[in-house]
This record gives structure tokens, C-alpha cells and sequence, in this order.
């Protein structure tokens, strides 16, 4: 191949310790950098950041190998990350640290391979399977080890980095427990339950919730007819945003005044309330566009619209209308059961709305209501009073 046709990848150390990885622009290199665990991207000196450590450095070297014509060159200083290997090697074994790094991603493919089947066969959701998936990728890259030798070890060290040098949320390092747990007893058969793998102390945080005033803005903040539809079917039955994209007409039963959410989270069916202004809503809606299978169809033929538009036009209508909470598409779930709450609809009720199978999870709304608060004077208010007084 010739020089001229070769892309250049330079890989040299930086003034802070990371590796500094630069290239012309190109999406499948981007796509493979953004492969490499504790990546980032400078923009102010438009380059790439890798953790200044052997596992990255030759992580990032396997998967550019695997292109033909990728053209690496590494500084002198960063060579040492990578020393050959001694001539005593086995003849049959890798020779050098790349072949080495190329048999473990190979390795690594398959188990990923073996768990993506796993997660299929047991019925887990689209979601869920990405997620899991993700994180023994992740754990996987990070290792950079024989899959024979993950041990409980390799674990933990791998959750302490996560949530010392990464300074991710306990929520995130929670879900690559699970992860990690499905991976080691469903596809490596060495169950975690047996090893000492804690698990982080989970944080408690209320909900970001809007007040009916500020609801009543958004709503009327919005414009097109189909978006308008979509966030007062949101708001008007707590329903999460994958849900209301995937309604089909004949889920809206305004007989009944019900809702059909087919496979919610968990893979469960439920009822939820179908608001008379909502519907009037999606019938303006269906007036401007024919029905067809999907209630909100996508930009691509025969697919339902995508979350992610949705909460664009969530974030672009808060914007406009100048709410200043860091609310999110979610936020309209929240208001909802936390408005119910305060009208004094039994907890039990929005348990069954919402499709929590735990009533602590809607137990939560309690410490967010100003039902009770409301009631209570500050002692301050008491103290202005009484100056007046005098």
C-alpha cells in the first residue's frame, strides 16, 4: 500500500502523564478511540487522551492492527509501555505484546459473543442487554488479562477505579456489579455471590419535580401539534419515554378512559390513565397526520419516533419557556405521581400507574410533596410577624 493512502495515527506521552493520540479526522478511528476505557477529547489542543498505562496503550494497538491501513507511530518515551517480548517465548504462543493484545481482543469477542446470547435467551430487554454488554466491554478492556485469570480481584480493583479515578455515580458502578455478576456466573460460570464483591452504598437523591405551573407552561410552550401530543400523554399518565414512542393507536381506549402500556420496563403490561385533554390533544394530531402502526412514527419508514427527539423537544421547550430546573423528559414522571400525591391519591394507586414493583420506589415521592410541608411556618415567617407587631 502506499504512503500517501495510509492514515497517520502518532501516539506520544503528554506533558500530564496521558498519552496523546492524534490522527486526521475519521470516523471509524474516532469510533475506536472512544473504545479505549478513561478516553477523552481535548478540544482545546485537538487531540485525544488515553491513560498514560500498558493495559490502554495496548488495547488501542490491537484494534488499530485490525486496520489495514492504519499507519501507527509511537514516540520513543512511549515505547517502553510495549517492550518485546524475550526470545525464549513459546513458537507457538504471541511473540510480541500487539500479537499478544490481538489474541486477548479475539478472546474477548467470544465471551462477549457467549453473553449476548445469554442475555437473549433470558429475555432481556434491548436496554438492559447494551448496558450489561457495555460494562463487561469496559471490564473486559480494562482487565487485559486471560479471561482465566479474573479473578473477585480483578472486580473490585476495576469498581475502585471506576468510582476513585473515574468519579462515577454509585448508581452506574451498581449496574456494573449486576453486570459483572451475569458475566461471571451465566457465561464464565464462576459465580460472584461466592467472592467478597461489594456492592456501593446506593445514593439517595430526590427527584427533580416540576411545579402544575410550570407544567402548564411547557404544554403551552410547544407548538407542533405531535410533540404537543406526546408531552401531554407523558405528563397526563406518568408514562416513561420509551413508552409513549412505542403507543399504537389501538392502545388508546377512550371508552374506558384507559391507556394500554404494552412490555413497560420489566416486560410488563399495565393500564394507566388516558386523560380526556390529552386525547383531545392526539386526536388534533391524527387529524394532520393518518394513523398508521405506530401512534408517533419515526423519520424511518415503519419505525416509531426516537427518544432521543423527544427529549430534544423536551429540552428546547424548557429552554424557551425559561424553566431553570435541571428537568429532563423523566421530570414529567416524576411531577406526575408527586402531583397525585399531594391530591391525596393513595400510594397504592400510583404504585400500579407507574408499574413499580416495589411500593419503596414510589415511596420516594413522599419526601418530595408539599402536602405536609406546606402546612408547617418557617420560624422565621414567626419572627418577621412579630417584629411587625411591635
Amino acid at each position: 500500500m502506499r504512503e500517501a493512502s495510509r492514515r497517520i495515527i502518532e501516539i506520544r506521552r503528554g506533558e500530564d502523564g496521558d498519552l496523546v493520540v492524534r490522527f486526521p479526522f475519521s470516523h471509524d478511528l474516532i469510533a475506536v478511540v472512544r473504545e479505549v476505557p478513561g478516553r477523552r477529547w481535548d478540544p482545546a489542543r485537538r487531540h485525544w487522551a488515553i491513560p498514560g498505562r500498558k493495559a490502554p496503550l495496548l488495547y488501542l494497538l490491537s484494534r488499530l492492527s485490525q486496520i489495514p491501513d492504519a499507519d501507527v507511530r509511537i514516540d520513543r518515551a512511549v515505547q517502553s509501555l510495549i517492550p518485546l517480548w524475550s526470545n525464549t517465548s513459546s513458537a507457538t504462543g504471541p511473540q510480541t505484546p500487539i500479537e499478544r493484545a490481538d489474541r486477548r481482543s479475539r478472546e474477548r469477542s467470544h465471551v462477549l459473543d457467549r453473553m449476548t446470547q445469554e442475555l437473549t435467551l433470558r429475555g432481556y430487554s434491548r436496554k438492559t442487554r447494551k448496558s450489561y454488554l457495555g460494562q463487561a466491554r469496559r471490564f473486559l478492556a480494562w482487565a487485559d488479562r486471560p479471561i482465566s485469570g479474573l479473578d473477585a480481584e480483578a472486580v473490585r480493583l476495576f469498581l475502585h477505579a471506576l468510582l476513585d479515578e473515574q468519579g462515577v455515580t454509585h448508581s452506574y458502578a451498581d449496574q456494573a456489579v449486576s453486570a459483572l455478576k451475569f458475566l461471571y456466573s451465566r457465561v464464565l460460570r464462576r459465580p460472584l455471590d461466592d467472592l467478597d464483591v461489594p456492592r456501593p452504598k446506593r445514593q439517595r437523591k430526590l427527584p427533580t419535580v416540576l411545579s402544575q405551573g410550570e407544567v402548564r407552561s411547557i404544554l403551552g410552550g410547544v407548538t407542533n401539534v405531535k410533540h404537543r401530543a406526546i408531552l401531554m400523554l407523558l405528563y397526563s399518565a406518568g408514562l416513561r419515554v420509551g413508552e409513549v414512542v412505542r403507543l399504537q393507536p389501538a392502545d388508546l381506549d377512550p371508552e374506558r378512559g384507559l391507556l394500554l402500556v404494552r412490555q413497560g420496563k420489566g416486560r410488563k403490561d399495565r393500564y394507566a390513565p388516558l386523560s380526556r385533554a390529552a386525547l383531545e390533544a392526539v386526536r388534533d394530531y391524527q387529524r394532520a397526520v393518518p394513523p398508521g402502526r405506530w401512534l408517533f412514527p419515526g423519520q424511518r419508514k415503519g419505525r416509531h419516533m426516537h427518544e432521543r427527539t423527544v427529549q430534544k423537544v423536551f429540552r428546547r421547550t424548557c429552554a424557551q419557556v425559561g424553566i431553570t430546573k435541571p428537568a429532563t423528559v423523566h421530570t414529567l414522571r416524576h411531577s406526575f405521581a408527586t402531583h397525585l400525591l399531594e391530591r391525596g391519591t393513595d400510594l397504592r394507586y400510583i404504585q400500579e400507574m407507574l408499574g413499580h414493583t416495589s411500593s419503596k420506589t414510589t415511596e420516594i415521592y413522599t419526601r418530595v410533596t408539599r402536602h405536609d410541608l406546606a402546612r408547617i411556618r418557617s420560624p422565621l415567617d414567626e419572627l418577621m410577624l412579630e417584629d411587625r407587631a411591635v
